[in-house]
């Protein structure tokens, strides 16, 4: 392969329409397109000395492909021996109640087939077998054909502006809650728990429509063109794994989750599988722009610079392109893959963050949805239903971000003034941005603290050159908070109660603003 050694003029020319060209590729909302998908998958997995997977699981959204994928996993590494072990005997378990000789006997059959699956569906999961012998050297490949001098003319031009576009707002928006829907599931699977923050989140992002989903799917992937060992008992306690596990994540209780010998190692063993499974995916259509060069800046050194790869590699190249052009996450299997179909909507502001105010910021067709204002992630309600806002929904909201967006839905002027808070100071920062401290005295009646809060501008501009404004709840008595201890009282001045922001004094504060 001939090096490229400087770019032409109208090579220079193109970046900025292929960086745009790849961003809009990654942003794409258009439904998958299932045929093209289906047709480049084989090229990954023949590249990794693979048999092409006999069947590919779509799913609507990526917070449901990873339980799915889990329970096909976990199905599809059941050992044959279950049928003739539990057989009868695990049938009835799952639905009467049984005697403590044939309830330990289906326990101990059961616990010993399952421990083996984790590590049988983990085995299998083969994400990283195919994407390093497609994106990765394919890449490799590329990169030694192009001069250091083009490299850093593109790297920037291209590969960043497509991977920033696409990691740091949506992809990390889509793919934290694919983690914190997992590890809540797995919480309330093995642990029977979980975390009330945690819940809160998903509450406002998980929808019975998901869990639909999820369900349904698991149906058919755990069939019996998947794997035929698998008794129907394993297969209906795996189903109902799954569905405790979404259910879990979903704020509901897991009353039926665990009653009898197979579900109780199965539901423990379907957490292990998850945990062990989950991340073993390829972002599809949110890779667009890699993770070092990426397709955006391979293609652009063999569409738009004449690079000429020789015939393998180009097909591996293709066969990348094409499942970035058709789906969003998936996850290979040495038997099956699932795949996520791309998201419906996604919304940003003029500046490019995440954002719409009547609206879903990004939302997938099985329900699943995310809400974001000017880049904030918030509950829903904030969004859609903005005059179900309170002043106690306000007061209580522990995240600062969230409880700005809060009060700007609800409107500063009007919080103060229906909230009874009362100007107890207010002065200029060494910047001259106005701020003030605010007072609202207990109820009447109570022994309740009064509350104080801090009206201020950020101190750092935004990019577009605006500063935002940020209500910060502070000791009632100005304390600063040094580790887990409290400080002295202060005067009620801005000052101070900036500096206790930081576990300071007023006084240490100036201080070292000063030097």
């Amino acid at each position: 392969m001939k090096k490229i050694e400087k770019l032409t003029d109208e090579q220079k020319a193109a970046i900025p329409g292929w960086a745009k060209k790849w961003i809009d590729i990654g942003l794409c909302t258009e439904p998958a397109d299932r045929a093209r998908f289906e047709q480049a998958v084989p090229v990954w997995y023949r590249a990794a000395g693979l048999e092409p997977p006999k069947k590919v699981i779509w799913v609507g959204s990526p917070v449901v492909g990873a339980p799915v994928f889990a329970g096909a996993c976990f199905a599809a590494a059941m050992d044959s021996d279950l049928n003739n072990i539990v057989s009868g005997a695990v049938v009835s378990a799952v639905h009467v109640d049984v005697n403590t000789v044939v309830h330990v006997a289906v326990n101990n059959a059961v616990n010993n087939a399952v421990n083996n699956a984790v590590r049988s569906a983990a085995g299998n999961a083969v994400s990283h077998a195919v994407d390093n012998v497609v994106t990765d050297i394919v890449d490799n490949a590329v990169g030694i054909t192009v001069s250091s001098s083009v490299d850093n003319a593109t790297d920037k031009t291209v590969s960043r502006s497509v991977y920033n576009t696409l990691s740091q707002d949506v992809f990390d928006a889509v793919d934290r809650h694919v983690h914190l829907a997992v590890h809540a599931a797995m919480g309330s699977v093995v642990n029977n728990a979980m975390d009330s923050a945690v819940n809160y989140v998903l509450d406002n992002a998980v929808n019975n429509a998901v869990r639909s989903a999820v369900r349904n799917t698991v149906n058919n992937a755990v069939g019996s063109d998947l794997n035929s060992t698998v008794t129907s008992a394993v297969r209906s306690a795996v189903r109902s794994a799954v569905d405790s596990a979404v259910n879990s994540a979903m704020g509901s209780d897991l009353n039926n989750a665990v009653g009898s010998a197979i579900t109780q190692p199965v539901v423990e063993t379907y957490g292990k599988t998850l945990k062990a499974v989950y991340n073993r995916y390829l972002g599809g259509q949110f890779w667009a722009g890699g993770w070092w060069y990426g397709l955006a800046w391979q293609t652009f050194m063999t569409d738009v610079c004449g690079l000429e790869l020789n015939r393998d590699l180009q097909e591996r190249l293709t066969a990348a392109v094409d499942v970035a052009m058709s789906a969003c996450y998936w996850w290979p299997h040495k038997d099956f893959v699932v795949v996520s179909d791309r998201p419906s909507v996604i919304n940003k502001d003029s500046k490019g963050r995440l954002h719409c105010d009547n609206g879903p910021s990004i939302a997938f067709r099985d329900g699943w949805a995310l809400y974001h204002w000017h880049g904030t992630e918030v509950p829903r309600l904030v969004i859609e239903s903005p005059e179900l806002i309170t002043v106690d929904m306000i007061e209580s909201e522990k995240n600062a971000e969230i409880r700005r967006v809060l009060i700007e839905r609800y409107g500063l002027s009007r919080f103060v003034t229906n909230s009874d808070y009362k100007v107890i100071h207010q002065d200029v920062d060494s910047l001259g941005l106005p701020r003030r401290l605010l007072c609202k005295p207990p109820r009447p009646g109570t022994a309740d603290e009064p509350i104080m809060m801090l009206d201020l501008c950020n101190s750092t501009l935004e990019p577009d050159g605006t500063r935002k404004k940020y209500l910060l709840r502070v000791h009632p008595e100005i304390r600063p908070l040094k580790g887990s201890l409290l400080g002295l009282p202060q005067a009620p001045t801005c000052q101070n109660a900036v500096a206790s922001t930081f576990g300071m004094t007023g006084t240490e504060y100036q201080l070292v603003g000063e030097s």
